[in-house]
Order: C-alpha cells, then structure tokens, then sequence
C-alpha cells in the first residue's frame, strides 16, 4: 500500500455526482486532510464505526462504501457489522476463515 488520499478520487467524485449520486469521502484518520487522532485506539473497527456514524449525521441511513488497501478493512468492517451499508466495494479484498472449519 501507499499513504494515498482523496485526491485520487478527484476525477471520479463530479461525473459519480452528475449521475445523481452523493459522494463522502473521509480521509483514514491520521491520512490525506485527516488530523492525527490525539487518542489510542483508532484501528478498524473504531474506524468503521466512526464513518458510519458520519453517514448518519450527514443523513444517509443507506449507503454503499468502497475501500482500498487499508480502507478496504474499514470497508470490509462496514459492511459485516453495519446495518445501513448495503453494499461494499473493495479493491484489496480481506477475508478470514470461519472460527470453526468443517467438513
């Protein structure tokens, strides 16, 4: 990975809003325009729940979420735990295998 930032959705944010969609994107915390955090404890999860939280204050009780790299994690996270995601699009897929394995 590389310590990317909004700026590469530039091209894509004005033609994605021309179609009638709203587009929010949050810098990881500590990345791109985002402060560093002054508290411990800002992984995925924290991450995760902080966006969707955002979402929601922003109005959107439905939305979709895409990540790369390490927003692909926060993604993934959105979409496993949050109940107004309605879809993800990752471009570096995480995936783990289940707790218990069976034949």
């Amino acid at each position: 990975g590389w310590p990317g930032s909004i700026v590469e959705f530039a091209k894509v944010i004005e033609p994605l809003n021309d179609a009638g969609f709203h587009v929010v994107c949050p810098s990881l915390p500590g990345y791109g325009f985002s402060g560093k955090p002054t508290g411990t404890g800002w992984g995925v999860h924290r991450i995760a729940g902080a966006w969707d939280q955002l979402m929601v204050r922003l109005g959107y009780h439905r939305y979709g979420a895409q990540g790369g790299d390490w927003g692909a994690a926060v993604t993934t996270q959105i979409g496993r735990n949050v109940g107004h995601c309605v879809a993800i699009h990752t471009n570096m897929p995480f995936s783990s295998p289940p707790k218990k394995l069976t034949d």
